[in-house]
């Protein structure tokens, strides 16, 4: 599939709150729908926007800057970054039971990862940036 350099990115959108959201995953399935031809691709990746941006704007600390999403295509990957302001970063132990239904939170990554190729971690001055790549 040869896209058109319009097609190529998905802009950076802010997403100041969880009603904003709802119109950035709009905005993105509609985008992704001209990228790949896969209904079922669509759906998977509405929901990885959904449960990283939702992670996002509950993440980002009263008045900072808003959660932001983007995405692109780059040699036939998909790639999608999510990045919020953070005060302070809490890595989940490495040992932590997934399988365990009564503990607290923790399964966003774990459900995003079901969908995506690769979900890479990082953090750079301050802001948590989610990078996930998967196959078109």
């Amino acid at each position: 599939m040869s896209l058109q350099p319009s097609t190529r990115r998905f802009s950076k959108r802010p997403v100041p709150s969880l009603a904003a959201l709802a119109a950035v995953r709009e905005a993105f399935v509609e985008w992704l729908a001209g990228v790949t031809t896969s209904e079922d691709r669509v759906e998977d990746l509405s929901v990885v926007i959904s449960e990283l941006g939702a992670n996002a704007v509950r993440g980002t600390p009263e008045g900072a800057e808003p959660a932001s999403v983007s995405a692109w295509v780059e040699d036939g990957l998909l790639v999608l970054e999510v990045a919020n302001r953070v005060e302070e970063i809490t890595v989940p132990d490495a040992d932590w039971d997934f399988e365990d239904p009564l503990r607290t939170g923790g399964r966003g990554l774990l459900l995003v990862s079901a969908f995506v190729d690769d979900v890479h971690v990082d953090v750079e001055d301050d802001v948590l940036i989610i990078r996930c790549t998967t196959r078109l």
